[in-house]
């Protein structure tokens, strides 16, 4: 099944990592050009699929500065932000390992894709686990952490996991991606029922569970608007539009591109810092419909449930 818009892929020798001439260099000497310009190098020093993977714990660019990919989420003025879906679209080891995934045959793909989502949901449930153990923090010499010796925190095994389940919704049928939702839910419910609602300790640490432990039901949402745009771009959009009680009149989503690892533009850097900056052409993987927040259901649980509910119906009827 093919991947709708998808209209650039890169060729062999920057699968390995070599930055093509004059990409990412411009006459910039802001700290922040300095950071996007070292997590490009960063993601060029990734050979393969495989070390790409390895290194989706890494902390983005130079281990001294700002996290661009969090830096995404500053984006919103949403009161309670739900940024996963934007931090995907920032992450520039996303666009390396989509890429890769797309020269592959499709049950490659997927299978790929699939073995990369359990591995980092295992490490997001065993971080988890950890925390429950250690309320206070891990200490040092039990404490889990990535490859550059740094502490992990929820945000890196959640965000690594969304990177995966974006694959997954690019390259596996409707049902396994909505198998594969479900299974986060389920393994992190796992989690919660471990909790004593009683507990001091489990009413500050809910509002952490909640951010950065289940599926954010926006990021569900997006996912779910990625697969049907897969079967035809702009699907998502009619779906939304066919939304039942004059909910589809607040679900416009938003069009903007997937872009390339090393392209020196991409909307989500830093928030606002290329805003009104045209990405070139060239530089565009495929284009992504998706909301960047709930809007006037942003206070309505019950409404966003019933909105996901409608779109999941539809997705697995494809």
């Amino acid at each position: 099944m093919a991947l709708s818009n998808a209209n650039h892929v890169t060729d062999a020798s920057q699968a390995l990592g070599e930055v093509p001439p004059q990409r990412g260099e411009q006459d910039d000497a802001s700290p922040q050009r300095a950071r996007i310009d070292s997590f490009i190098r960063q993601v060029a020093g990734f050979r393969n699929f495989d070390e790409v993977v390895e290194g989706l714990l890494d902390h983005p660019g130079d281990p001294n500065a700002t996290d661009i990919v969090v830096a995404a989420g500053f984006q919103t003025q949403d009161l309670n932000p739900q940024t996963h879906y934007l931090q995907v679209l920032a992450d520039r080891r996303t666009s390396k390992l989509f890429e890769i995934l797309s020269r592959e045959p499709h049950g490659v793909a997927c299978r790929k894709a699939t073995e990369v989502f359990e591995q980092q949901l295992a490490a997001h449930r065993k971080l988890w686990e950890q925390r429950l153990v250690h309320r206070g923090g891990a200490p040092a010499e039990v404490a889990i952490r990535n490859r550059q010796g740094m502490p992990l925190q929820l945000r890196h095994t959640r965000h690594a996991t969304c990177v995966a389940l974006f694959l997954c919704a690019c390259f596996c049928e409707p049902k396994d991606v909505i198998a594969k939702l479900d299974h986060w839910q389920d393994t992190m419910s796992g989690i919660a029922s471990q909790f004593d609602a009683g507990d001091r300790w489990y009413r500050a640490t809910l509002s952490d569970f909640n951010l950065d432990g289940r599926v954010q039901p926006l990021y569900r949402l997006n996912i779910l608007c990625l697969v049907l745009d897969r079967q035809r771009a702009g699907l998502s959009q009619e779906v939304l539009d066919d939304l039942p009680n004059g909910m589809s009149r607040h679900f416009r989503l938003k069009e903007v591109p997937l872009c390339r690892w090393d392209a020196p533009t991409n909307p989500f850097d830093f928030g606002a810092y290329h805003r009104g900056d045209p990405v070139d052409d060239d530089d565009v993987l495929m284009q992504v419909r998706f909301r960047r927040g709930w809007g006037v259901f942003q206070q309505s649980p019950v409404a966003q449930e019933q909105i996901l509910n409608y779109v999941t119906r539809v997705v697995a009827g494809l």
